[in-house]
């Protein structure tokens, strides 16, 4: 760590007139898609997920963008279960990065995000979200090493087939991440993240399968 240097919080809050110094807010959106408009009913393929990111914050040792504004997932066999949301680091004068997800979640088992039924509100129980470090098979790999006083990232504590898989925890835990390497003069650091639809093996088929959505909120912060 740089001697004499704090760590520092750059946040973005999505808003329809301005972006505020603050946090990142995701919304996750699930519904049917029919004739090209979201509405619940029992046809064809399924939008799983609407996750949009908006703005870009300058801070005085830091820029954060987002390179991507939209993930959209589809339940339909097939359909790809993982997107990467990618944010970009520059100007920066860094030694490491701290990362926290906040998210309504399951009560027992942090890492998986709650998708909320869109007119009751009530948890939906057959899926759920994660959101990780991307792995070796992402097109950008990840540029960050836990730090020695980072708590570590965690696993499902109810796994279904996910292995060694690890994920962030969605309760405000913050992570610390060291530079692989220092970054040099106008030179760009891009983290990805694995943001994952999953169902829930253990239950039956969700007979419902109404309008789903959830949000959550990403701090990033630097010292």
């Amino acid at each position: 760590m740089h001697s004499g240097k704090h760590p520092q919080q750059v946040q973005l809050r999505q808003s329809v007139s301005a972006v505020t110094c603050g946090l990142l807010l995701g919304t996750l959106l699930i519904a049917y898609l029919i004739a090209g408009a979201a509405r619940a009913g029992a046809e064809t393929s399924l939008a799983a997920q609407d996750i949009t990111l908006n703005g870009t914050v300058t801070a005085p040792s830091c820029t954060v963008t987002l390179e991507n504004s939209h993930l959209l997932f589809s339940r339909s066999n097939g359909a790809p279960v993982i997107q990467t949301l990618q944010l970009t680091l520059s100007q920066c004068e860094v030694d490491g990065i701290g990362v926290m997800f906040k998210a309504e979640h399951w009560p027992d088992n942090p890492v998986r995000g709650a998708l909320l039924e869109k007119q009751s509100h009530a948890r939906n129980r057959h899926w759920y979200y994660t959101i990780g470090p991307a792995d070796e098979e992402t097109q950008t790999p990840w540029p960050l090493q836990l730090a020695m006083d980072s708590p570590a990232t965690e696993a499902d504590k109810q796994p279904a087939g996910n292995g060694d898989e690890r994920y962030f925890s969605l309760a405000q835990v913050n992570y610390w991440y060291d530079l692989k390497q220092p970054l040099q003069d106008n030179q760009v650091l891009a983290i990805p993240f694995n943001v994952q639809l999953h169902p829930d093996l253990t239950r039956g088929s969700d007979k419902e399968q109404g309008p789903l959505e959830s949000a959550f909120t990403l701090q990033i912060s630097w010292r």
